[in-house]
């Protein structure tokens, strides 16, 4: 992350109540310009991810939190 600084610094200001329905919004993330597209790799890989995890759950006879 050093080397781009700018990804992970915004400065920016939080609105009064009246004046934007966003201004509870304290998130980095709702200030956060993402341009990228998840690309179908992105999901298999996603998705191998929670099954591998649902089925070592099942494997040691535990249930998945709900």
């Amino acid at each position: 992350w050093r080397g781009d600084l700018e990804a992970i610094y915004i400065e920016d200001f939080i609105a009064k109540p009246h004046e934007n329905k966003h201004a509870k919004d304290f998130n980095f993330e709702a200030h956060q310009k993402n341009e990228t597209k998840p690309e179908l790799e992105d999901f298999k890989r996603t998705i191998a991810d929670y099954l591998s995890y649902e089925v070592g759950l099942i494997l040691k006879n535990q249930t998945p939190p709900k």
